[in-house]
């Protein structure tokens, strides 16, 4: 989606945690409303409660970038090389 000018780009649609099973919710809403060009939203960003993620918190969530033909410095701004975790399930101890 498109925020502010910027695109919205998803990273990560899953995270690995641990915990106890009564501690997993169904899902968790993150609010994007308040980002803009160059904001991201990390895994230490989310507030997980008693769990614990089993991925670095470094790992991005989810960033707004410049839209594609925008002449623009944050184009060439990238995340560090964060990486990526996809096809990971939530587990639970």
């Amino acid at each position: 989606g498109i925020i502010k000018g910027g695109v919205l780009t998803k990273k990560l649609r899953n995270i690995p945690i641990k915990g106890l099973v009564t501690d997993i919710p169904e899902f968790i809403t993150i609010d994007i409303s308040g980002l803009d060009i160059g904001d991201s939203i990390k895994v230490r960003d989310i507030d997980l409660g008693n769990l614990v993620p089993q991925i670095t918190e470094d790992n991005l969530v989810a960033g707004v970038k410049t839209a594609r033909g925008a002449a623009s410095d944050e184009e060439e701004e990238d995340e560090d090389g964060e990486g990526e975790a996809e096809g990971e399930t939530p587990a639970a101890e």
